[in-house]
């Protein structure tokens, strides 16, 4: 009778240790990700608003479309911005993170969502941008700025 007991005792513990292992897995991939997604969204903003290379954003679109639009157009979209609201001022701050599975069995990519406080010479401006994690990348599929 103490062999069973010590058996499930045993079989309990290696339970829980694999359920921490996969818990701790999730929760590492999660900060790993949101930190990548925040740097990607970083260079992003800089690249559309503080340099002209905009062709660097073309590069980063999903199925060469965004804001369900071809990706060329993008280049048009953020020059015209700059028209608009002027030169970038100020990153008031970033929010959003990447939604990802505490275990990603499906091998969907992780999307995140993020909105950044920017203020122009123009007034300020609302950027919403979504990311996809695809083969260790970061694609946009929609960058999009509300300002009035």
């Amino acid at each position: 009778m103490p062999s069973l007991k010590k058996y499930w005792f045993t079989y309990a513990i290696s339970l829980l240790l694999v359920a921490s292992a996969v818990l701790a897995w999730g929760i590492w991939q999660k900060t790993s990700l949101d930190k990548t997604s925040q740097t990607a969204v970083a260079e992003i903003i800089e690249t559309a608003f503080r340099t002209d290379r905009y062709s660097q954003l073309v590069e980063r679109a999903l199925d060469a479309q965004i804001n369900e639009r071809p990706a060329s157009e993008l280049v048009r979209y953020v020059s015209a911005l700059n028209r608009t609201l002027g030169s970038l001022e100020e990153i008031s701050g970033v929010f959003g993170e990447a939604q990802v599975p505490l275990v990603n069995l499906s091998s969907t990519p992780t999307i995140a969502n993020y909105e950044a406080d920017l203020k122009f010479s123009a007034g300020p401006g609302i950027l919403r941008i979504t990311l996809h994690h695809i083969e260790g990348t970061w694609l946009m599929s929609r960058f999009l700025v509300e300002s009035q």
